[in-house]
């Protein structure tokens, strides 16, 4: 089963029976005024996402943005307190760390789909 093939299940029973605990990485840009420097501040959350591995179907569809060996996390939108960006960072204990490259809201509204690489 898919995640385009979960789409109407409830997200929370998908989470407790098929999900693994990930540490989501979102990286805030700030400008300091009395050093005139830009500071990157990295947040940790630890939250359950189901991990699949991208198909080669998708990538044959969508070669622009999809290559073999990258993975997916179906994530609820309640656990991230940002919309994913191309800046955060999937660190996965049994994969590795994994840049976000791509991001889709789940047709419900209630999760996002997304895609990262090594």
């Amino acid at each position: 089963m898919g995640i385009r093939d979960v789409q109407n299940l409830d997200i929370d029973i998908l989470q407790r029976d098929l999900g693994s605990s990930i540490t989501y990485r979102t990286v805030s840009s700030g400008y300091t005024a009395s050093t005139g420097a830009v500071v990157d501040t990295p947040t940790d959350l630890t939250i359950v996402a189901i991990r699949q591995i991208v198909t080669d179907r998708e990538v044959f569809h969508d070669p622009a943005f999809l290559q073999h060996g990258d993975l997916k996390y179906l994530v609820q939108k309640s656990d991230l307190s940002t919309d994913p960006t191309t800046t955060d960072v999937i660190i996965d204990s049994e994969v590795g760390t994994l840049r976000v490259f791509k991001f889709e809201v789940r047709q419900d509204n209630n999760a996002y789909i997304v895609y990262a690489r090594k």
